[in-house]
């Protein structure tokens, strides 16, 4: 059997080492999760229950104590995707007509 001469012995078949990786295993690393800003707004998604429909309105629960929350909605959306271009049009970051598959809702 004729031996095949490697370009990079000794790499296949290895993990390389991670630059990041001693900061992750001791809690050193941040994440976006980790940073705070003043103004700072925290979001929540919502989607659509089903692949596909027709947006008829948005009922805001009125049990809830809507006070000092920031409410946004596909109107609050300058373009289509422009919050986060998707490179499928069809999925854009919110409508406020038509859910397709789900999709936020807004």
């Amino acid at each position: 059997m004729k031996q095949i001469q490697r370009e990079h012995p000794g790499i296949v078949g290895r993990s390389p080492p991670r630059k990041d990786g001693a900061d992750k295993v001791t809690g050193r690393a941040r994440y976006l999760d980790d940073l705070n800003f003043p103004s700072q707004l925290w979001g929540r998604t919502v989607r659509s229950q089903v692949p596909h429909g027709k947006i008829r309105g948005i009922v805001w629960d009125p049990a809830f104590d809507w006070a000092g929350m920031v409410r946004v909605t596909a109107a609050d959306i300058p373009g289509r995707g422009a919050i986060v271009p998707r490179a499928i049009p069809e999925r854009s970051t919110a409508s406020a007509t038509r859910v397709n598959a789900w999709s936020p809702v807004g």
